[in-house]
């Protein structure tokens, strides 16, 4: 990738995490950007830095991995990038490869007390237990997601809660780029509720 082409993926990907109009996957990450703008940008070294250090797939990864890690996608700016943009990254391939032991650990502690449908249930004036744990960072994105993608539990949460909200477009945003075997992570969980019981 050119230098060009990767500050049109940050912008691409930037608009993906923060407009719910925008799908990076629908307009294949197409964005309006002009390469004479582009080289007036003091920051454009960086994207240069960028071209030449990582493959296109890590580059995508790497600009997912920082929007993810940011409690703000749309405040996600270069100088963020350059500071702690290396470090988002390395702790997301972390959790990338390590994710069937990590999303093992997060289900013990969701289900450490109670039947696991009970820890994806609202409670009176209360959100759910898996949503308080994903709060307090005690259990993953990743984790939250796929337990998600399996069970469909945000379906009865209310669009009108504050909290859920903003974290809704997080998880419908982040929901394509995380890839995991379903099947495998289905057994998982069977497994951990029988252990339980």
């Amino acid at each position: 990738m050119t230098d060009f082409e990767v500050f049109c993926t940050y912008l691409s990907l930037k608009s993906h995490f923060n407009k719910k109009s925008y799908d990076y996957f629908k307009y294949q990450g197409r964005v309006t950007a002009k390469k004479d703008s582009f080289h007036k940008r003091k920051d454009r070294f960086f994207f240069e830095r960028l071209s030449r250090s990582k493959t296109k797939e890590q580059i995508i990864d790497y600009f997912v991995a920082n929007f993810i890690e940011s409690p703000d996608p749309s405040k996600v700016w270069v100088g963020d990038l350059k500071t702690t943009g290396e470090a988002n990254y390395n702790n997301w391939l972390k959790r990338k490869h390590g994710l069937e032991y990590i999303f093992t650990e997060d289900l013990k502690k969701l289900i450490e007390e109670r039947h696991l449908l009970d820890a994806l249930a609202s409670e009176k004036n209360r959100h759910p237990l898996i949503l308080r744990l994903f709060l307090r960072k005690e259990i993953c994105l990743e984790t939250f997601i796929i337990i998600d993608d399996i069970l469909s539990f945000t379906k009865k949460l209310s669009d009108d809660d504050i909290i859920w909200k903003g974290l809704k477009l997080l998880v419908e945003k982040y929901k394509p780029f995380l890839h995991y075997d379903k099947t495998k992570f289905v057994k998982i969980i069977k497994m951990q509720c029988l252990t339980k019981n």
